[in-house]
C-alpha cells in the first residue's frame, strides 16, 4: 500500500492509501496529483513562498517509511505583483503534458529519456509523424518493421505508428 500525504498551508494525511503494483506506479500517481492541484489553481500559499509538498509512505498514520516526496516551490518577481492580487495569479496554472517517442525495431528499442512537452495528444501524433519523415529523409530508417511508439508521462502507449505508413 502507498499513502499519499499532502502539505501546503495545511497537512492532509491519506488514511486509505492505494494498492499499487510498484513504486513507479506510485510516482506516476503522485505526479498526477500534484499536476491536478496545479491545474485547478488550488495552490494554497505556494505564491507566498511556502512549498507544496506531497510525500509517500508505505504504512498508514505517518508510521511508515518515507519512500519519496515531491516538492513544488514558486517564486515571483515582486515588481510584477500588484496590491490587488497580493502576489496571487488570477488564472489557474496549466500543466502541459510530456510525451515520449520511442523507436522500435523487430530486434531492439531506442528509448526517449527526455520526452517532449506538447499541448495535447493530437499535437504529439503530428510531431511523431514529423520525426518519422525527418528520419526517413536522413536515411537508415527503412526497416519495414520499424515503429514509432508515443507514450504519455504515465507510460501509457497512445500511438503505434509504423514508419511504412508515413509519407
Amino acid at each position: 500500500m502507498f499513502y499519499f500525504h499532502l502539505a501546503d498551508d495545511t497537512v492532509t494525511l491519506d488514511r486509505n492509501g492505494l494498492d499499487l503494483p510498484d513504486i513507479a506506479s506510485a510516482r506516476a500517481v503522485a505526479a498526477e496529483r500534484i499536476a491536478e492541484i496545479l491545474r485547478e489553481g488550488d495552490v494554497g500559499t505556494l505564491w507566498d513562498g511556502k512549498p507544496l509538498r506531497l510525500w509517500v509512505i508505505d504504512e498508514p498514520k505517518s508510521a511508515g517509511r518515507k519512500l519519496f516526496s515531491l516538492n513544488v516551490t514558486a517564486t515571483s518577481d515582486e515588481r510584477l505583483d500588484s496590491p490587488s492580487t497580493h502576489g496571487r495569479t488570477s488564472s489557474p496554472v496549466r500543466i502541459l503534458p510530456k510525451y515520449f517517442f520511442l523507436l522500435r525495431w523487430p530486434y531492439r528499442e531506442e528509448a526517449d529519456r527526455e520526452g517532449t512537452i506538447l499541448l495535447h495528444d493530437d499535437e504529439a501524433h503530428a510531431y511523431a509523424k514529423r520525426i518519422i519523415r525527418e528520419l526517413k529523409e536522413a536515411g537508415g530508417y527503412d526497416d519495414p518493421g520499424l515503429t514509432m511508439i508515443v507514450r504519455n508521462a504515465c507510460g501509457e502507449t497512445l500511438f503505434l505508428i509504423p514508419f511504412v505508413e508515413v509519407r
